[in-house]
């Protein structure tokens, strides 16, 4: 029988043999242990990238979604909101040239004498004119589409004095103040021009730091009773009277001339006032007839649109205030056949409602512009006026709350939103001006 042989391994060589099997079993786990830090670090990568290419897809979405938001959410800016009050009332709502500037009086009867508190809504603040430096008592602000930031007034100053006043929005005081018999016109760049209402010089002065100076003489007008300023200060419509006529003039501050006559009106016992107003742009002038008979007035008879570029005349008819052609080429305004109107230059077309088929709640108006849970509570929305350069159109809406009463918001909306609205209704108007002797609205 054969045997295998065995050979023998002394200790030296099977210590070599330990150690050789322990190295190799290191460098195995350090191999693996560095594939998996690998595969750890690639996967932390790959995460992080994923998050990040995750963030910035959210980032686009919520981009997208704001201005998804923007584009379907509301057009309309509220202002000031006030709850129906048997005590109080707000009126003389009204808005400034470039729309910046809202202003409203508050009337509360609720104490013993008539509480009249001014507002203008400025920079998302609502200030409080009431009390201005040294003047108080200020309640008879006049604004209107013309004004920029200066607003005439009448306030009592510290000598308890009834005075006129011009305030600055923009630095909440009082520019200029004169004696209360002085009608006071605040042009867009801060000057102010003023008349005496009893005095019939025919002379307009410019109030100054040393008091006033002469501005403009007029010559066949001894009592001025109108100013109107294009927004650069340099195209004047003014209106008035002497013994003979009822006139008004275009003056021209460039020109370096005498104003200009643009109509004269016999004052005689069929006699018409004349007075109009010029567009912020200088190139419009929107003026009216208004009738004296027996000394009755006739309100707002014959009214036309004057070109003064191309020398064309619109026959408005009767019906309408004092206004004038925006820069985008709409005149808005309120008659009485058909209530609020609005009459583009540019295409001779009219716009607007007509009372027996529409109701202007149920127009685009409520249903696009309005959110869902107010549209069903609104009751009414009254057009309150349009800013000068014809941007903005300021709305007081009415809205109906079963628990507290009717709620009410003083809000903005643009011009071609407010006009989407009243195209959608596709109303036909058609103004047949009116004889001279009908009484107007």
């Amino acid at each position: 029988m054969k045997l295998f042989k065995v050979k023998n391994i002394g200790e030296h060589e099977v210590n070599k043999r330990i150690f050789l099997l322990a190295l190799t079993i290191i460098f195995a786990v350090f191999i693996i242990t560095a594939c998996s830090n690998q595969d750890n670090e690639n996967g932390e990568q790959n995460s992080e990238e994923a998050s990040s290419q995750s963030d910035e897809n959210n980032e686009g979405n919520q981009a997208n979604e704001k201005e998804q938001n923007d584009e379907n959410g509301t057009v309309l800016t509220e202002l000031h909101s006030y709850e129906d009050d048997d005590d109080a009332d707000v009126e003389n709502i009204s808005i400034n040239y470039d729309g910046s500037v809202v202003f409203f009086r508050e009337m509360d009867e609720s104490g013993e004498d008539e509480e009249v508190t001014p507002y203008f809504i400025y920079d998302n603040e609502l200030i409080d004119a009431s009390s201005i430096d040294t003047y108080s008592n200020c309640s008879f602000y006049s604004i209107d589409e013309k004004n920029t930031f200066y607003f005439t007034g009448t306030c009592y100053d510290a000598d308890d004095e009834r005075v006129s006043v011009v305030y600055d929005v923009t630095n909440d005081t009082i520019t200029h103040s004169a004696d209360s018999n002085k009608i006071l016109t605040a042009l867009a760049d801060g000057r102010v021009l003023s008349i005496d209402e009893y005095d019939n010089d025919g002379v307009i002065y410019e109030l100054t730091e040393d008091g006033e100076e002469a501005f403009l003489e007029m010559d066949d007008m001894t009592t001025v009773l109108g100013i109107s300023a294009d927004q650069e200060n340099e195209k004047f419509f003014i209106d008035g009277a002497n013994d003979d006529f009822w006139n008004s003039y275009i003056y021209e501050t460039e020109n370096d001339s005498d104003p200009v006559l643009f109509k004269e009106v016999p004052d005689d016992d069929n006699a018409t006032t004349v007075e109009g107003e010029i567009s912020p742009d200088g190139q419009y002038i929107m003026y009216r007839y208004r009738g004296v008979s027996g000394g009755e007035h006739y309100n707002y008879v014959d009214s036309y649109i004057f070109d003064r570029e191309s020398e064309e005349e619109i026959h408005l008819g009767h019906g309408f205030d004092i206004n004038f052609v925006r820069p985008n080429g709409y005149v808005f305004d309120e008659v009485r056949e058909y209530g609020q109107v609005v009459f583009n230059i540019d295409s001779s077309k009219w716009l607007g409602p007509d009372e027996k088929d529409f109701s202007f709640i149920e127009s685009l108006y409520a249903n696009e512009y309005i959110e869902e849970e107010e549209g069903n509570t609104i009751s009414g929305s009254k057009f309150m006026g349009i800013s000068g350069d014809g941007e903005t159109v300021l709305v007081l809406d009415r809205f109906k709350d079963i628990d507290k009463g009717d709620n009410y918001k003083i809000q903005t909306i643009k011009t071609e939103d407010y006009i989407h609205s009243l195209e959608d209704q596709d109303v036909e108007i058609d103004f047949e001006p009116s004889p001279f002797n009908e009484k107007g609205a």
